[in-house]
């Protein structure tokens, strides 16, 4: 079910649903959620305003959902990941909130962050939970003139000196 554009909504609350898409809303309005889904499967929500709510993002008991373009600010918590919410993909977001950008707790694993900017000193992971964290990468190898290098090898590192990644320039 395609529930298009809810451009002023306030509040979306979704229990139970499954394989339903929300599209461009602003949920800004002071409201205890903005998006709460409630054992919600294989849903989208995209292009996602949620700002001055106590949760931007909740999903509980809801796996296998995909929001993009998410803007979270000035939310007590961002985005809150509780009680058996798993392999959720975030993509995209920019989440600014004043107590938690990204919450974990109770059992919420394999939810994945691609592309979001938030403050790590801001994010809690309570243990039996797990969040994982990619970026879009592009690596461009220029020579003293500017001029692209062919051939090159980049090799990129996590913070840990483990390798993540190594890939040759094909310029």
């Amino acid at each position: 079910n395609d529930f298009g554009s809810l451009a002023d909504a306030g509040t979306v609350y979704c229990a139970k649903c499954n394989n339903v898409s929300y599209k461009d809303m602003n949920l800004s309005h002071y409201n205890y959620h903005g998006v709460y889904f409630f054992n919600t499967t294989n849903s989208s929500v995209n292009n996602v305003t949620a700002n001055s709510n106590i949760f931007g993002i909740y999903l509980e008991r809801s796996s296998n959902n995909t929001l993009t373009n998410i803007t979270t600010t000035s939310n007590t918590y961002g985005i809150y990941f509780t009680t058996n919410s798993t392999n959720n993909n975030i993509k995209d977001g920019n989440i600014s909130s004043s107590s938690y950008d990204v919450y974990a707790a109770s059992t919420s694993i394999n939810n994945v962050l691609t592309n979001c900017t938030y403050v790590l000193a801001k994010e809690s992971i309570n243990s039996g939970s797990t969040i994982i964290r990619r970026w879009y990468y592009q690596a461009y190898v220029n020579d003293s003139n500017s001029i692209a290098v062919s051939n090159a090898n980049v090799t990129g590192y996590d913070v840990f000196g483990s390798q993540d990644f190594r890939i040759v320039t094909n310029s």
